[in-house]
């Protein structure tokens, strides 16, 4: 008997073992969110306008260079795994160079990507690690669009790719904030180059209709 026991233990462990660990499943869908911003040009920070724009200065009514802004969930626009994001939750999203070296990596007012916590929601805990910039439209006078590629953690899944998709027509002046809604969409690889592809061609078609109209 005492045999029997053993091999019944030494058995039962070998099949906790060999149990496969559990995984929680990957982000999916949309988180959309709104906030206001300035038009920023080289490291400094210089006020600027839409067409001459190097980055953004994310505020909350005046200029904050390297203060983090405050935004918004717009629940109404969520999906997927961002439906557990509650409607109107408010976050926080770092300055940033989008086109041009900034201030290097991390460092600085507004540092070029990677740019660590771009976003962060505290509950549920959501983080978005902007890790590059795919993408830049500006015509004329009336269309900014950028597009980021980054890496998301939210509560109760697994980290996964996303993109950013940032796009405003207000051609607000040097002086002013302008307000502004931005869509970042997980993406389960290996979707997510596809995904940037068609987020880059989209702000292209957005950039020709504002050059038509």
């Amino acid at each position: 008997m005492k045999r029997f026991a053993v091999v019944a233990v030494m058995a039962g462990a070998l099949a906790i073992g060999a149990a496969p660990k559990a995984e929680a499943a990957p982000i999916t869908g949309n988180l959309q969110i709104a906030a206001s911003a300035r038009f920023v040009i080289g490291a400094t920070g210089a006020a600027a306008t839409i067409n001459t724009a190097t980055g953004l200065d994310f505020n909350d009514g005046s200029a904050s260079p390297g203060v983090s802004g405050t935004f918004i969930v717009l629940a109404a626009g969520n999906t997927g795994s961002f439906t557990t994001v509650p409607n109107l939750t408010t976050g926080q999203i770092k300055d940033f160079t989008f086109l041009g070296a900034g201030t290097g990596s991390g460092v600085g007012n507004y540092p070029s990507p990677p740019v660590s916590q771009f976003q962060v929601i505290t509950s549920p805990s959501f983080t978005f690690l902007l890790q590059g910039i795919a993408g830049v439209v500006q015509t004329g006078n009336n269309f900014l669009g950028v597009t980021g590629f980054g890496l998301m953690t939210l509560t109760g899944f697994d980290p996964t790719p996303g993109v950013f998709s940032f796009s405003t027509q207000d051609p607000t002046g040097s002086s002013g904030t302008f307000s502004f809604s931005a869509t970042d969409t997980a993406v389960p690889e290996p979707g997510s180059m596809m995904l940037l592809g068609t987020g880059l061609l989209g702000l292209a078609a957005a950039a020709r209709r504002m050059r038509k109209a």
